[in-house]
């Protein structure tokens, strides 16, 4: 029986080293990069970002990571001012709280946790 252990989100980028800059200010570690593609680390979460020219990829894409703490996190992503003001911390009509962020290319990144 085949299990799928994780998945690993694939962003546009228009400029890789100034994306690398922006998610390492998320608390992101740098795993590898080169002008063409960058990859990036937290905790237990992987970040690809691949080079794209073409804006509208990136304005129209979107990944989700489930984290726990989710309160403290927004608090220090709003005090960095990269909280989405039409994603501000809220609870889904599931139950689930989030909140979004957009990347400089326009990405939209959600952040989300469970209450089980």
């Amino acid at each position: 029986m085949s299990i799928f252990t994780h998945a690993v989100p694939i962003l546009p980028a228009s400029n890789i080293p100034a994306s690398m800059a922006f998610y390492d200010k998320l608390g992101f570690q740098r795993i590898w990069e080169d002008i063409e593609y960058g990859i990036l680390r937290r905790d237990n979460i992987e970040l690809h970002l691949a080079k794209c020219v073409d804006p509208r990829v990136a304005e129209n894409s979107t990944c989700r990571f489930l984290v726990s703490g989710i309160e403290e996190l927004y608090e220090v992503y709003s005090m960095l001012n990269v909280v989405h003001p039409n994603f501000p911390l809220q609870i889904e009509a599931w139950g689930a709280q989030s909140f979004g962020i957009q990347d400089p290319d326009g990405n939209l990144v959600k952040f989300v946790e469970t209450k089980s």
